[in-house]
């Protein structure tokens, strides 16, 4: 009998992301500087990295693909979020919603992979130096970074056919972008089980990389403190650790936000509460990425200023 009550979904309603009116623009207005702040910052660190030749190595490389990640991994979904801040019918089509989750969990999934293929780069040139050249070489750094971006791309593949197939007893949205909590609570069908495979396959795929990083720089902070003819200074080891700080802050907010919204049982949490860690980890970690590369960086500030100056001369 509850079969009859299932309708053929062709679009999602988004509900507002505030009951107050007045508190929306202002939000419009914060997102929308976020947004444009983060492009221009990821977009300035992937130029300077391609024009100065001194961060022609390993890290940039990897570093310059991270900022190519988060410039499409905001775009995928503020620009809809903030069109429904000044749209009064917020709905967004059910391909639309299904190529909307595909791409965001694709960007995702690269960014998990490159951030532990750069723990990794620290660790063999803090812990192997004598090894790193050979290893990190141009060729292994563009196998990897396309390995990254390829597992990222397959990943989703799946649960985007399966999102597919799901019935639905309503259209209407509490998120501002189509997320697997938000359907799973639209569905008609008993999906208890199916969610609990789920979350245990995203724990069973992104615990290893976190282990993985934990792992490098645990040995990258033994290394830094042990005595070595490689770093001896303590300003050599100040800027190495610098440097790994700055990637293990990155690691630490993606995958900290991942786990806190997708290793778990999404029936245990209220959908007010992901989607203000769904704001964070969407729009505001994207400029995490060229703030936290550029102020703690002393090999990028040069470089910026030196090619903004250039550009004036």
């Amino acid at each position: 009998m509850e079969e009859e009550n299932w309708t053929v979904v062709t679009e999602f309603i988004f509900l507002r992301f505030t009951s107050w009116p007045n508190l929306e623009r202002v939000l419009f207005t914060l997102f929308l500087i976020i947004y444009l702040l983060s492009l221009v910052g990821n977009v300035l660190i992937l130029i300077i990295v391609l024009l100065d030749s001194r961060l022609h190595s390993a890290m940039y490389f990897f570093l310059s693909n991270l900022s190519v990640v988060e410039t499409w991994y905001a775009t995928v979904t503020v620009p809809k979020m903030l069109a429904n801040f000044l749209m009064e019918k917020r709905t967004i089509s059910t391909s639309s919603c299904i190529a909307q989750y595909y791409f965001f969990f694709s960007f995702v999934a690269t960014e998990l992979f490159l951030l532990t293929v750069m723990a990794y780069d620290r660790y063999l040139a803090i812990c192997k130096p004598l090894h790193y050249s050979t290893v990190m070489n141009p060729r292994t750094c563009h196998s990897l970074a396309m390995i990254c971006w390829l597992s990222g791309f397959i990943c989703p593949i799946f649960p985007s056919i399966f999102l597919c197939r799901i019935s639905f007893c309503t259209n209407k949205i509490n998120h501002f972008f189509r997320d697997a909590d938000q359907l799973f609570r639209l569905s008609c069908s008993d999906l208890y089980s199916i969610q609990i495979v789920g979350y245990t396959l995203i724990t069973v795929i992104i615990m290893p990389f976190v282990l993985l990083i934990m792992t490098s720089y645990l040995q990258i902070i033994l290394t830094i403190l042990q005595p070595s003819r490689y770093l001896r200074s303590r300003e050599v080891k100040k800027k190495t650790f610098s440097t790994c700080a700055s990637h293990l802050s990155v690691a630490t907010i993606h995958f900290g936000t991942l786990i806190f919204m997708y290793v778990h049982p999404a029936v245990k949490y209220q959908s007010d509460m992901n989607k203000v860690v769904a704001v964070f980890y969407s729009v505001v970690t994207p400029l995490l990425n060229p703030v936290i590369h550029t102020l703690r960086n002393k090999d990028v500030k040069p470089a910026i200023i030196k090619t903004i100056l250039s550009n004036k001369g």
